[in-house]
């Protein structure tokens, strides 16, 4: 967890490095109640930045996903609850421009295969095919970090 907790602190202050040249927003506290309502509803925005190119959500699913690729941004996954394989790397077969910047396909031909349990955390890269090939009964919850350069 400290590992994940690093990374994403690096992710964060290299993306606001890059916004520097303009003045910082103030600091944005997001209270409990608010994050916990994201948590529930499994895919609601807790906090977005474009100044920073940071957004943040709550996820979760309770079936597999289709594999896909973003073009722009890195992605931080910290799991909080669940458990999911998880499927990063390879070439993504198929793939085809969904919206602006991301590209989905029919399958992950190669990549490594992570078994994700609360806790657990991924950086997935620009350009990187990613995948929850497979989730546990009670499905998978985790946060979202999004990094993209500053607008």
């Amino acid at each position: 967890m400290k590992y994940v907790l690093a990374v994403i602190a690096a992710a964060l202050t290299a993306v606001a490095i890059g916004a520097q040249e303009t003045k910082p927003p103030a600091v944005l506290h997001v209270p409990s109640a608010q994050i916990q309502a994201a948590i529930a509803k499994k895919g609601a925005m807790i906090a977005n930045v474009p100044e920073l190119g940071v957004s943040i959500a709550a996820s979760g699913r309770d079936m597999p996903g289709n594999p896909e690729m973003h073009e722009g941004n890195s992605e931080i996954y910290y799991v909080i609850g669940g458990a999911a394989t998880f499927l990063s790397g390879g070439t993504l077969e198929n793939a085809k421009t969904s919206r602006p910047g991301h590209q989905s396909g029919t399958a992950i031909i190669g990549g490594t295969t992570y078994e994700l349990k609360a806790g657990d955390g991924v950086v997935i890269p620009p350009g990187v095919p990613h995948q929850f090939k497979a989730v546990s009964p009670q499905g998978i919850q985790y946060y979202v970090v999004n990094a993209n350069k500053p607008r």
